[in-house]
């Protein structure tokens, strides 16, 4: 077993303690509507991961109020593409953007991603420049 596959896992079973995982079959449109304080609670006061190609670097710190996808399993770069299905590009997916929850009004989810094993949240609206904790370089 990879060491993101044991980190899925993992995550799986602490948000199974407090909700129950939609599968990837599920459209945006029915996945539960939760407020970020709530997505706190599942999540054991955790962050949400955003992977960012390096034209995004610096991009979010103020915020953002596109549709975004996050996890809460922190993976290698390598294994963020195979975990959460994400297009391949020439250039790699090098640093993360940490989120609070807490500050985000509306998330959907969880769910299980198409086409990988990861879990997701959407951020229907994006997130607010106070729920940026940290952007990290992998």
């Amino acid at each position: 077993m990879s060491a993101g596959l044991l980190a899925t896992r993992l995550d799986q079973k602490m948000i199974e303690q407090n909700c129950q995982i939609s599968p990837a079959s599920v459209p945006n449109d029915k996945l539960p509507i939760k407020s970020g304080i709530t997505v706190s609670q599942e999540l054991c006061g955790r962050y949400l991961v955003r992977y960012l190609l390096a034209r995004d670097e610096g991009r979010f710190q103020r915020g953002s109020n596109e549709r975004h996808w996050v996890t809460p399993t922190p993976y290698s770069s390598e294994d963020a593409i195979m975990h959460l299905a994400l297009r391949r590009t020439k250039k790699e997916r090098r640093s993360t953007l940490l989120l609070d929850p807490v500050f985000i009004p509306e998330i959907l989810g969880p769910r299980w991603v198409e086409w990988g094993d990861g879990i997701e949240y959407i951020l229907p609206h994006g997130f607010p420049a106070r729920a940026v904790v940290w952007e990290i370089k992998l």
